[in-house]
Parts: structure tokens; C-alpha cells; sequence
């Protein structure tokens, strides 16, 4: 069975992922789209929820400030993973 962390982990890289997309797509569009749209496709609960939206607030907000690629950012976010964990709470 999957540990919680780990789901929350794999929720957080998903929607780092998906926002960079989304962003590629969108330039212009504002924190409160992007969430919209990762809630829509994610249809996450609870913990992963909140992996999602801390994933994918992360990746708008480095997109924004360094115009790293998507690699860069989600490989980024992946290996952070356990401390951004620590950060919401959720180790």
C-alpha cells in the first residue's frame, strides 16, 4: 500500500507538471485559473489536495521568477519534495 506522504508527493509533482502546461498555454492567466483548472482535472481530496495546490502554486511562482523550463521546475519540485512536506505539515 502507498504511504500518504507518498500520495501527496505524487499529487504535488502531477499538478507542478499540469501548471506548467497550463502556464505554457496561458500566459496571462492568474493564480485563481490555474487552481480552477488543476482542481478540475486533478479531482483530488484531503491531503493530496492540498499537495496539489501547494505543487502548483510552487511551479506557477518559480515560472514567474526564473523562466526555468518545466523540466527544471517539476524535477525542481521533486526533489524538494520531502522538505515542502515538512513545510504543509505532512511528515
Amino acid at each position: 500500500m502507498v504511504e500518504k506522504s507518498e500520495k501527496i508527493k505524487v499529487a504535488m509533482v502531477t499538478a507542478a507538471a499540469m501548471a506548467c502546461d497550463f502556464l505554457d498555454k496561458n500566459p496571462n492567466a492568474d493564480t485563481e485559473h490555474l487552481m480552477q483548472f488543476i482542481m478540475q482535472q486533478m479531482r483530488v481530496k484531503g491531503d493530496e489536495k492540498v499537495g496539489a495546490i501547494v505543487g502548483a502554486s510552487r511551479a506557477m511562482k518559480e515560472k514567474q521568477n526564473t523562466g526555468s523550463t518545466n523540466k527544471v521546475i517539476v524535477q525542481g519540485i521533486m526533489d524538494r519534495a520531502n522538505e515542502i512536506l515538512l513545510t504543509i505539515g505532512e511528515n
